[in-house]
């Protein structure tokens, strides 16, 4: 009988209840690799439940400002009566089953499924000891997909142990998951593909080295009380996905919804002035009783015809010519010969015979929708050497994610990344209801002023050497305009 918990086996505050006997086991420093490139050391959270032997695993993220984008999320469950794992964000689930740096006969995802398993039996061990009555005690017999499990700890056994629970399972073969003959987008994305052969993928996976940066977490300034409640701007670009062809491309916000904060993330203060310009383009247009007139014909015509009878829609069009002209009466013979003598040799006929013009019908249509810009400007004063650092970085971050992309044989150009900007409350950490939504954007230009006091200014530091101080104007484009079906009256938010 054990005497305490296993090592690593916490018992979770405000989580049994109803009967439930849930612990948690962390799995630091899980080494992975995602699409992008992008490496990462992450803690994998197992939510386990002895009575069934079900558990959840969750990814623990770092909170930027006052721990606010943090907490556990949620990726996949397992199934001990099935012995089958159901990816809840399939990105997250990807990354961690297939994503680990360097070659191994073992996924991350069943490393962290044997620690799992282990620690489930040794925590059945300390609750049941020696009591052969209690009513966990056949659970160890009874749960399926542990049947045959080997090497079933004791109190002793430390849950950290590396060896295989299923030697005679092929290493290379994954474990088994619900959606086995469901293939993973390669970037988590929905996009169309552009062509019949996977183009887009092949290109992307040629990525020059050095593309993307470390996915980090950037802020200014470094320390703010958390008693001010404050507001922010988040910052979050990553890989340009392509909308693809067809009548419905895919939208903006689905092509990304899945990769925020792959990149990385920079968090900003709020600046004294805000605004926003919706437009759309209306222009004048002309359309006198002339070319109305040979416009019916025109289009009469053009709709009879086929391109089996483009001889015939020819033969039309001239008859429809010959119809307009006696539209006008006899009156407006004269005036139909004056107009085609003007447009002939390029001169106002009309007026020099008549004195007269006529009438052009001006009215003002509709163009197209304009799309949206936002200018930012922040001043960047650094108070402390590790603030100087940090300043740095977030420089060096907008520079590197607006930049055109090399493909490793230079032979393509990639588009830059793209941002997703949210103004954040600093009440819940959540889109600031009374300020409107932004679309995903296109840092057209990034600019730095590193005298913005007028002189040339230093700290005296030898070690961390830095300007006293830093302008940077940001000028965002959303990637796509916004629709009249997007602006939603029953929601209590400013909308886009």
């Amino acid at each position: 009988m054990a005497d305490q918990l296993p090592d690593g086996v916490t018992l979770p505050e405000g989580v049994n209840k109803g009967g439930d006997l849930l612990y948690d086991l962390d799995t630091p420093n899980v080494k992975t690799k995602d699409k992008s490139g992008t490496k990462r050391e992450e803690t994998v959270k197992s939510r386990f439940n002895v009575k069934t032997g079900n558990f959840d695993l969750y990814v623990v993220e770092k909170g930027g400002l006052f721990g606010i984008g943090g907490g556990n999320k949620l990726f996949a469950t397992y199934n001990a009566s099935t012995d089958k794992f159901s990816p809840e964000n399939k990105v997250i689930y990807q990354r961690i089953a297939y994503g680990q740096l360097t070659p191994s006969s073992r996924t991350q995802l069943k490393g962290i499924t044997f620690r799992t398993k282990r620690a489930t039996l040794a925590t059945l061990d300390y609750l049941t000891g020696n009591n052969k009555k209690h009513t966990l005690v056949q659970t160890k017999k009874t749960i399926s997909g542990y049947a045959g499990f080997k090497g079933v700890p004791g109190a002793s056994v430390n849950v950290d142990s590396d060896s295989d629970p299923d030697p005679d399972r092929n290493p290379d073969s994954p474990l088994n998951t619900d959606d086995t003959n469901v293939a993973l987008p390669e970037d988590g994305q929905t996009s169309t593909p552009i062509t019949e052969y996977d183009l887009k993928s092949f290109i992307n996976s040629q990525r020059r080295e050095g593309t993307f940066g470390e996915n980090v977490s950037l802020q200014y300034p470094i320390y703010i009380p958390k008693e001010l409640k404050y507001d922010f701007i988040q910052i979050s670009p990553y890989a340009y996905v392509p909308a693809g062809l067809g009548l419905k491309p895919t939208a903006a916000e689905d092509r990304y919804k899945n990769v925020e904060r792959l990149l990385g993330t920079v968090i900003l203060p709020m600046q004294p002035n805000f605004s926003e310009s919706n437009s759309v383009e209306w222009g004048g247009d002309m359309l006198n009783a002339v070319q109305g007139e040979l416009a019916k014909g025109a289009l009469g015509a053009i709709n009879k015809g086929s391109k089996l009878q483009i001889e015939k829609a020819i033969e039309d069009l001239i008859k429809a010519g010959v119809n307009t002209v006696d539209a006008f009466g006899v009156e407006g013979k004269q005036f139909i010969a004056a107009y085609f003598a003007g447009q002939a040799v390029r001169a106002n006929i009309t007026g020099r015979t008549t004195g007269a013009v006529i009438n052009p019908n001006l009215e003002l249509l509709f163009n197209g929708p304009k799309l949206r810009t936002f200018n930012f400007s922040f001043k960047l004063t650094p108070r402390s050497a590790k603030e100087a650092i940090m300043v740095r970085k977030i420089i060096k971050f907008f520079k590197k994610n607006m930049a055109a992309q090399r493909s490793a044989s230079n032979l393509f150009l990639l588009s830059p990344n793209v941002f997703k900007l949210k103004y954040i409350s600093g009440f819940d950490g959540k889109q600031n209801p009374y300020m409107n939504k932004i679309k995903p954007c296109a840092l057209s230009a990034f600019n730095v002023n590193y005298t913005p006091d007028g002189s040339y200014m230093t700290y005296n530091d030898p070690n961390n050497p830095s300007m006293t101080s830093y302008d940077i104007g940001l000028s965002f484009s959303e990637i796509e305009p916004i629709y009249a079906d997007e602006i939603d009256y029953a929601t209590n938010d400013m909308s886009y």
